[in-house]
C-alpha cells in the first residue's frame, strides 16, 4: 500500500512541477558546471501601434524591473553557494542559439480604468536605446543567508537588438562557475 501511494505521489509531483531548465553537469569543491536549456520558449504575438511585437517567456523566466515602454527581455535567476564575494568567475563553455526576425513587446504600464488598473502596452522613448549586454551569464547580488555565502547568477538567454529587429534565443548555455 505504501509503495502504491509513493508511486502515485511521484507521478503527481512530476506532472505538477515542471522541469527546471537547469541541469548540473558536474561539481567539486572548486567549481560547478551547469547546463541551461529552456524546455520551450512561449512566443505570443501582440500588435502595438500597428506593429507586430512578441512576448517571449520560458519556464521559470522572470523580467528584471525596468521602466515601462522598454523591451520586455526575460531572464533566469539561480543562487549558488560560493566561498566569498570576490574571486568568483564565470566561464562560458558552449552555446547554441537561433535568431528570429521581430521585436519584443515593451513592458506594460498601468493605467487607471475606473476602479481597476489595466496594463497598457506602448513603445517608450528608451525602447530603441536599449542595448543587450555581451554576457549570457553574469553575477547578480551577493548575500549571506544564515551565514551561508550565496551569489545570484543571472542567465540571459534572450538577446534583443531593436535597431536590426533581431531576437536571439539561446537553446543551450553550458557554463562553469569557479
Amino acid at each position: 500500500m505504501k509503495s502504491k501511494i509513493s508511486i502515485i505521489f511521484l507521478i503527481l509531483s512530476i506532472s505538477a512541477f515542471p522541469q527546471s531548465p537547469i541541469k548540473i553537469i558536474s561539481s567539486d569543491y572548486r567549481s560547478i558546471v551547469v547546463e541551461f536549456s529552456p524546455n520551450k520558449y512561449s512566443v505570443e504575438e501582440r500588435t502595438i501601434d500597428n506593429q507586430k511585437l512578441y512576448d517571449i517567456y520560458f519556464n521559470g523566466s522572470s523580467i528584471e524591473t525596468s521602466d515601462w515602454g522598454e523591451p520586455s527581455v526575460p531572464g533566469y535567476l539561480m543562487n549558488v553557494g560560493v566561498p566569498g564575494e570576490t574571486g568568483n568567475t564565470i566561464q562560458i563553455i558552449s552555446t547554441q542559439y537561433k535568431e528570429i526576425n521581430g521585436k519584443l513587446a515593451p513592458l506594460p504600464g498601468l493605467e487607471r480604468d475606473g476602479n481597476l488598473n489595466r496594463d497598457v502596452y506602448k513603445v517608450g522613448a528608451n525602447y530603441y536605446k536599449y542595448r543587450p549586454g555581451d554576457e549570457v551569464v553574469t553575477f547578480g547580488n551577493f548575500v549571506h543567508i544564515r551565514s551561508i555565502k550565496v551569489q545570484t547568477v543571472k542567465i540571459l538567454p534572450v538577446k534583443f537588438f531593436p535597431n536590426t529587429g533581431k531576437i536571439r534565443l539561446y537553446n543551450k548555455i553550458v557554463f562553469r562557475i569557479n
